[in-house]
């Protein structure tokens, strides 16, 4: 086993001071390129940033998921208040820049599917950024198959 070297190190500090990653812009054929940084939920749980009863029970809904549980009527409307305030939290934690603020000081407000990008990629899902980057390649490639 060799010991962690300096160069490898500053790699890690590298992901860890954040990464650009690219999500949908406000309209359909824009992007946004933002910097966000991955967040430890333990961390934000122990910081009293998220409630542990929330994560628990997003676990819950991402448990009943796994196990093909339909939830319907009231359980439904839960889960999603659920996993939207989950997102808020994490997605506030994680967007380095622009800042939430920055954001807010020119009027607009990223939606839902941003906002989820952006929490997905903070706890470590990066499935559908990359359905996301796939689907612009197809967009560019369409452009310049129609452009020939």
């Amino acid at each position: 086993m060799q010991v962690t070297s300096l160069e490898e190190l500053k790699q890690i500090a590298k992901k860890a001071n954040g990464e650009v990653i690219e999500i949908p812009g406000f309209d359909d054929m824009s992007v946004l390129n933002v910097k966000v940084k991955r967040v430890s939920l333990t961390d934000l749980v122990q910081c009293d940033v998220l409630p542990n009863i929330l994560l628990l029970e997003i676990q819950k809904i991402l448990d009943k998921k796994q196990k093909g549980h339909e939830m319907k009527g009231k359980e439904y409307e839960r889960a999603v208040k659920n996993l939207e305030q989950f997102t808020e939290i994490v997605y506030k934690q994680a967007l380095i820049e622009p800042s939430v603020g920055d954001f807010e000081s020119v009027g607009l407000e990223l939606n839902k599917v941003q906002k989820s990008m952006i929490a997905e990629y903070a706890i470590g899902d990066t499935s559908r950024l990359e359905r996301f980057r796939a689907f612009r390649e197809s967009l560019k490639n369409n452009s310049t198959s129609k452009e020939l």
